[in-house]
């Protein structure tokens, strides 16, 4: 009986003792605070939308009625501070529409976009052809409509000339050889044709020439952008076409920054 009531005394006073402990760790400063964290920051690119439209103004009222069909083959154009991701220029499909898609570095910015739409043959606009955006550091998209009338004479469609852009002018020379990079020799007469698809530099479009005895070609100076794309191909008959290709920033630093842009194709002998 003696040695139960001795345990009960010892239970009871370890069980004041760890309250009093308890009592007295809350007083210490930050004993039981949870720790500050800072706000993380998020780091993303801009991505922009265009929803652009363009219809068929039968009354020339400027004013999409009801009873009024959607117009294919408008180009839409943008002139802005942004590099274009999407298919360009922007070609109106058969129910009128087409989507622009552009990309800045780093967080959005308030910024002004301009769209320029240019009036298909025998047609006349309606609407302004250019509209600007003006879009904040938290908007991402602009929607446009274009209406155009059909005119009973032919017109000069109004020119677009874009923006000017950064890039690097580059000399493109190459060599064609007939066979493979293991047994070839130089392919002398056959067409090279340098394609670029460009938003901006002004020697985008097509251009051909020929190799000379050696086998070699230079098509001059070339204006590379990051948005361009970039395609040189060889056909002669009894070969196999022979390619190259490049696009985005890929075509900067294949400029080399002034230096000659050397490109080797082999051209195999078709069966």
């Amino acid at each position: 009986m003696h040695i139960k009531n001795n345990l009960q005394r010892i239970l009871v006073g370890l069980l004041i003792l760890m309250m009093l402990l308890a009592c007295r760790l809350t007083d210490i400063p930050g004993m039981f605070e949870m720790p500050a964290t800072s706000t993380p920051m998020i780091l993303a690119d801009c991505f922009r939308y265009f929803y652009l439209s363009a219809w068929h103004d039968l009354d020339g009222d400027s004013l999409w009625d009801a009873s009024e069909t959607s117009l294919a083959g408008v180009e839409f154009y943008i002139s802005g501070n942004a590099s274009v991701l999407s298919k360009y220029p922007c070609l109106s499909d058969e129910d009128g529409y087409c989507t622009i898609r552009t990309w800045t570095p780093g967080n959005c910015f308030a910024q002004d976009i301009t769209i320029t739409a240019v009036s298909p043959e025998s047609y006349v606009p309606t609407t302004p052809t250019s509209i600007t955006c003006s879009l904040t550091s938290v908007e991402f998209s602009c929607e446009a409509q274009f209406g155009f009338s059909a005119s009973l004479k032919p017109i000069t469609a109004p020119t677009f000339t874009p923006d000017p852009c950064t890039g690097w002018w580059c000399p493109v020379t190459g060599v064609v050889y007939a066979g493979t990079i293991h047994f070839s020799n130089e392919l002398e007469g056959v067409t090279v044709t340098l394609d670029q698809t460009s938003f901006c530099s002004p020697t985008r479009g097509q251009h051909q020439t020929t190799t000379d005895s050696d086998g070699r070609f230079e098509f001059g100076d070339v204006f590379f952008h990051d948005t361009d794309r970039i395609q040189i191909q060889v056909e002669s008959e009894g070969y196999e076409s022979a390619q190259w290709d490049s696009k985005g920033s890929n075509c900067l630093f294949c400029s080399c920054f002034g230096s000659p842009l050397e490109i080797v194709l082999y051209a195999a002998t078709g069966q």
